[in-house]
């Protein structure tokens, strides 16, 4: 009975689990151009269908946040980017104007906020510049192209934002929430292994840690590219940042000496006379800001097998930097969480 029972349930789990990332993506690409291509054919006044498959591709971007406002300004940077084009074909042709097109079309979208509309932007001015007879370019041609690709861009933006939005501001969130909670989890096993002479616990995985801060570190500076960079100002990301690497490195050097001390505290009569002031250098670490200023001093004690006092020093010492480094994060969390309780009590205007 209870294997006859295990089945539909693994088979229930394997069912809501969640599809992987690469399949999202195929699948939100081929609805997107599927529905693009059917309104290309349905519609009289879509000549090139290429333009706004064009634009289903350049949209349907792993590493871009498709929220609306991204939304506007990617429609806006790519009708920006087809005006410029037009008005310096007006002055010359050939790879020129597309050199000087790319030159203004840049720091333009730069400068209005619209860098998502930058790839769709660049094609459209190559495709109008370098297109059979040009010169016969028009008001009309470019209007309808622009509207064709516009068509594009707003099927591939529907469709992201309908199938699996992604919200880079959410995620940068999460991860520092599971950076957080493993810290403290494995900091619990360790007070644990003081206080009840349990055996050392493993040492959190360094991989682990280290994909989970690189990962933190490409979506902030992916969102500092964009239009929500003043949200990563107010909540002082750029110094969080710095923060974690530190809290990284002197956290691997911590448990690497605690790693030196013997797995049982209580078998050796030096080494559990020890036990308390681990204890307190670990509850320490959990509320950086309680236990008082002053550093933690490790004595050492005489017995037969005394612990070396240059590793008691070390740990006194990444103790000390750990310590230092948690307070900082937990000192620019809450100046970050009562600026935004400030912003929100103010009266709108």
């Amino acid at each position: 009975m209870d294997g006859a029972g295990t089945v539909p349930a693994m088979r229930r789990s394997a069912a809501m689990a969640p599809l992987s990332p690469l399949l999202q993506q195929s699948l939100r690409l081929g609805l997107a151009s599927l529905i693009t291509a059917a309104i290309a054919l349905w519609s009289d006044r879509i000549a090139f269908v290429w333009y706004p498959l064009l634009a289903v591709i350049f949209v349907i971007d792993d590493n871009d946040e498709l929220t609306v406002k991204a939304a506007m300004a990617r429609v806006l940077g790519t009708a920006s980017g087809g005006l410029v084009a037009f008005l310096v074909h007006t002055i010359m042709d050939g790879w020129p104007a597309v050199l000087v097109s790319l030159l203004l079309t840049v720091p333009l979208l730069r400068l209005l906020g619209w860098q998502g509309g930058l790839s769709t932007a660049v094609t459209i001015s190559l495709m109008f510049l370098l297109i059979p007879r040009y010169t016969e370019l028009n008001w009309d041609y470019v209007f309808n192209r622009m509207v064709d690709t516009s068509v594009g861009i707003v099927v591939a933006l529907l469709t992201a934002l309908l199938f699996w939005p992604k919200n880079r501001l959410q995620r940068i969130g999460a991860l520092e929430r599971q950076l957080h909670t493993n810290l403290q989890l494995q900091l619990v096993a360790l007070v644990a292994w003081t206080q009840l002479g349990q055996a050392r616990p493993a040492p959190l995985s360094r991989a682990d840690f280290t994909a989970r801060l690189l990962a933190l570190e490409q979506l902030v500076q992916q969102e500092q590219a964009g239009h929500a960079r003043h949200l990563l100002r107010q909540a002082r990301w750029r110094q969080r940042l710095l923060i974690w690497q530190t809290i990284h490195h002197h956290w691997v050097q911590f448990e690497r000496l605690l790693g030196q001390l013997p797995a049982h505290l209580g078998n050796e009569p030096a080494v559990a006379a020890l036990a308390p002031q681990l204890q307190r250098a670990l509850q320490h670490l959990q509320s950086p800001a309680a236990g008082g200023d002053g550093p933690l001093h490790l004595q050492p004690v005489q017995g037969v097998l005394a612990l070396p006092a240059l590793l008691l020093l070390s740990l006194e010492e990444e103790h000390r930097r750990l310590r230092r480094a948690l307070l900082s994060l937990q000192f620019c969390e809450r100046s970050t969480l009562a600026r935004a309780g400030t912003a929100s009590l103010e009266p709108a205007r």
